[in-house]
């Protein structure tokens, strides 16, 4: 799991360091990727413990996740 961390620290850096000036895109488009990494992460704890690999607090999460995003992005296009 340290390693799914690290490689999504190395995603963030990369789009800030691609979007700097528009910083609210960069976030939104952070908290996009962050769904898929939630996927794997249950994913690698299933393997390893053996609970469900998602449930409804993940999904309520990863809803959560995605409407953020969304209201990043539309804040960004606004802006611009």
């Amino acid at each position: 799991m340290a390693i799914l961390a690290l490689i999504y620290v190395w995603l963030i850096y990369g789009v800030f360091i691609k979007l700097g000036g528009r910083k609210l895109l960069a976030t939104g488009i952070i908290f996009m990727a962050a769904i898929p990494f939630t996927i794997l992460i249950n994913y690698v704890l299933y393997m390893i413990i053996g609970v469900l690999p998602i449930d409804v607090w993940d999904i309520l999460s990863m809803l959560l996740l995605f409407i953020t995003a969304i209201g990043f992005i539309i804040g960004d296009k606004r802006l611009t």
